[in-house]
């Protein structure tokens, strides 16, 4: 009989299972304290409501090129029923 940090175990191989055992809940439980620290750190969320247009605003005009590099400005994406202006982040950025 082996004893490891208290418990008593038969074989190498079964040490060595346990302190991978061991390891595996140790780093688990210091990443979930890093990312409870990291997001007490944060600070508090911005106010969405201040930032750019909101539901229903007019937004100015613009142009910017299309993924094909054609200019695109406002007026010509407007349709009949008005135009939904969606921005998405890419991983890239």
């Amino acid at each position: 009989m082996i004893e490891v940090g208290g418990t008593r175990v038969r074989d190498s191989r079964t040490v060595h299972t346990f302190r991978r055992w061991l390891l595996r809940k140790t780093l688990a439980l210091s990443f979930v304290v890093a990312f409870a620290a990291a997001a007490a750190a944060q600070g508090p969320l911005p106010d969405v409501d201040r930032f750019g247009p909101q539901v229903g605003e007019a937004v100015p005009d613009f142009a910017l090129a299309d993924q094909h590099g054609a200019a695109r400005d406002l007026a010509s994406l407007a349709g009949p029923n008005g135009t939904m202006l969606v921005f998405s982040r890419s991983a890239d950025w």
